[in-house]
């Protein structure tokens, strides 16, 4: 280990291993829990600014203040002259270069920022500053400011710009507007944001941009819901249910009794649902970090539970996806099933979410999501784009990228759920923007298995095990699909593969399986085809739509 990891600064700081790439330690406060790289100059700085730091602490990490001849330095440099002598002699302390006219001043190059000082996904992109706040991801006003109500207009290869455009008039922000979190800290202090009217929460939930002001894409046929499940979405409150922007159905039944985590809840709409699904003994907890949609949320809570005749464990929390086990209520091993829906698509570093869901996750845990996948990798200009970045398209991952990334995690043998449904771009600047790439909305079931005995495999190894439905999934008595690929008929046994048997008999859908046999022998390859996957009449009632 580097000199530098046994710096004597260590001490007011716990050590946590590196995340992504970086070779640094994460370093956190003992005094105000505030995570950083673990570098001793930023540590020494923080220490110094750290408002619950003790100040005889503060006072020795305090930076050097001191000239080359000793003199106390004073930075005088923001300083307004109050007086005609003060104004005479303020050009002395300036350097040599500062003193020159104006137009005789170089200039610095203008450089694009580095990599580690913007986030990975849509804000660094975008070139906006990656400003951490508390572990928090927030976009911070950018240098040039952006004139309120300011339109970006694409222009197509080949096409020659257009003229100079009247000025714009700003758009009403109305109390239902989703802003950026730095333009909602602006107007929370009474400061007009940059951002408002240039696009609105490039992390929301499938935001209405200008200049289109409509929606410019929607999802194809895909799996509908199980009738339970749409059954449940009709009892949801229509104020919750108007401000669903979700691609898919991340529901599974059979989850009665479980806990229940929804990351980007938005609205709050699944949690709703989920709170059905779980019944009296379960306990369902969505997280958001918009307190617009928090709002609409929690104060719809008592009509639904007086919908459903009892009152449910229901509660809301705002927080960020990268980061929860900073929330009390998300310790390690708490969560039985967690959900997503159309939100990990859009945060700046998804392998972050992923570690996070996975670190909260008890054994045998599962991560179901939908979200929007493309079939290649997106090139720059198209992840950047801030029209595509709110239509959920400037997020999307490559779907074999995503698997790797899974498996980095500990998510081995991601597990596809319905067919792809193709996502419709109805803008032809658009569609010609992103080319001949193909968007698709995918939801996946990711299980958590962390134990030596229950490792999931790489590769579908086959161990001569049996799995049979026992039948006890309301409304799927007779039948029931675990993914894309299996469908289990009740008290029938099916030969499958090791890790599917894991999936089964170790999570929390052992209650509903029977699996004989363990891993003793080995057969080699899994070569068997899983028995034919017949969907069921409901699952292809493409008429239910509400996902346009």
């Amino acid at each position: 280990m580097a000199p530098k990891h046994f710096a004597p600064v260590w001490k007011y700081y716990e050590r946590h291993e590196p995340t992504g790439r970086s070779k640094h330690h994460r370093a956190v406060c003992k005094f105000c829990a505030y995570e950083l790289s673990g570098q001793p100059e930023r540590m020494k700085s923080h220490l110094h600014r750290c408002e619950e730091c003790p100040q005889h602490i503060r006072d020795e990490h305090a930076p050097d203040t001191t000239t080359s001849n000793g003199t106390p330095y004073t930075s005088n440099r923001f300083a307004v002259p109050t007086s005609a002598t003060e104004l005479e002699h303020a050009e002395d302390d300036l350097p040599t270069a500062a003193r020159l006219p104006a137009e005789q001043q170089q200039q610095p190059p203008l450089k694009r920022p580095r990599s580690a000082e913007v986030g990975g996904g849509a804000e660094g992109l975008a070139g906006l500053p990656w400003a951490p706040s508390a572990n928090a991801s927030t976009i911070a006003p950018a240098t040039a400011a952006v004139p309120p109500g300011f339109q970006p207009v694409y222009v197509a290869p080949g096409v020659a710009a257009p003229g100079p455009l009247p000025a714009p008039v700003p758009p009403p922000v109305t109390p239902s507007t989703q802003m950026p979190p730095a333009a909602s800290v602006a107007a929370s202090h009474g400061e007009p944001s940059p951002f408002t009217g240039v696009y609105e929460n490039v992390r929301g939930y499938y935001s209405r941009l200008t200049p289109m002001n409509k929606m410019l894409t929607s999802i194809g046929a895909t799996i509908s819901p199980h009738p339970l499940v749409r059954d449940a979405i009709g009892k949801v409150p229509k104020a919750v249910r108007d401000r669903f922007y979700g691609c898919g159905v991340p529901l599974p039944t059979g989850i009665d009794g479980l806990r229940v985590l929804d990351l980007g809840c938005g609205s709050g709409r699944d949690c709703y649902v989920a709170a059905k699904l779980v019944g009296r003994q379960g306990e369902v907890i969505g997280l958001d970090m918009t307190d617009e949609q928090l709002r609409v949320a929690r104060e719809h809570i008592h009509e639904y539970a007086r919908t459903l005749g009892y009152q449910p464990h229901l509660r809301f929390i705002k927080g960020y996806i990268e980061f929860l086990s900073q929330q009390p209520e998300l310790y390690p091993g708490s969560i039985d099933l967690c959900i997503s829906n159309n939100a990990v698509n859009l945060s700046p570093n998804k392998e972050l979410v992923l570690r996070s869901v996975f670190e909260i996750l008890k054994e045998g845990g599962e991560f179901q999501f939908s979200d929007i996948y493309a079939d290649r990798r997106l090139p720059n200009h198209v992840r950047s784009h801030p029209v595509l970045m709110g239509e959920c398209l400037g997020g999307a991952l490559y779907t074999e990228d995503f698997k790797r990334l899974c498996q980095r995690v500990g998510f081995m043998d991601a597990r596809q759920v319905n067919p792809p449904a193709p996502v419709r771009i109805e803008s032809p600047e658009l569609r010609d923007l992103v080319g001949a790439t193909q968007f698709y909305s995918i939801t996946f079931r990711l299980f958590k298995f962390g134990r030596p005995s229950s490792v999931l495999e790489p590769t579908r190894e086959d161990y001569g095990q049996v799995a049979i439905y026992r039948g006890t999934i309301d409304g799927q008595r007779a039948r029931m699909r675990f993914d894309n690929q299996w469908a289990f008929e009740a008290n029938r046994p099916v030969l499958v593969d090791g890790n599917t048997a894991i999936m089964l008999g170790e999570s929390w859908m052992q209650r509903h399986f029977e699996v004989r046999g363990d891993r003793s022998q080995h057969f080699g390859g899994f070569a068997a085809d899983p028995p034919a996957v017949q969907y069921e009449p409901w699952e292809l009632d493409h008429e239910y739509e509400e996902y346009d």
